[in-house]
């Protein structure tokens, strides 16, 4: 779209769809990052499951912020979340490698909403400066006609 044969209006109204976009890719963006961080957490966790840390004593996460004591009992499996409340019982090696799967994407999405991001950023710096010119056009333009009719006085 050429920008410059479009209204002020126009304009106004693509610089608020600019700036939704960016602010919903933004809140975007930070929730991938969580989610990557989840991740992380989770691939941290995978390690601690070893022969040595069996019938340990360990703090079970129900909630983000509560626990309650448990035993890790079994070393070799782990319930995995596979997504939308399915979760599957797969052996470390198998979770390990999901996670890590997880992960690439993750940071695969996070590349391309940064990309994204960016662009509509300068998108929308674009649209801004366009307008503050017009603007300023208009107020030139304005200035001229009221001294042109006052030295005509």
């Amino acid at each position: 779209m050429d920008i410059t044969q479009l209204s002020p209006q126009q304009l106004e109204d693509v610089r608020k769809n600019l700036t939704a976009e960016v602010q919903f890719l933004t809140q975007s963006y930070g929730n991938l990052k969580v989610a990557r961080g989840r991740y992380a957490h989770s691939l941290e966790a995978l390690d601690e499951f070893k022969e040595d840390n069996q019938d340990q004593e360990i703090m079970v996460p129900l909630t983000t912020s509560m626990y309650i004591p448990g035993t890790l009992a079994n070393v070799e499996k782990v319930m995995v979340d596979i997504g939308t409340g399915f979760f599957l019982e797969k052996p470390i090696p198998e979770a390990k490698a999901f996670v890590q799967t997880k992960l690439s994407l993750l940071e695969n999405n996070l590349a391309s909403a940064e990309q994204t991001i960016r662009s509509k950023s300068k998108d929308l710096e674009l649209i801004n400066g366009y307008i503050q010119a017009k603007i300023n056009a208009m107020n030139a333009e304005q200035r001229a006609q009221l001294e042109k009719k006052s030295s005509t006085m």
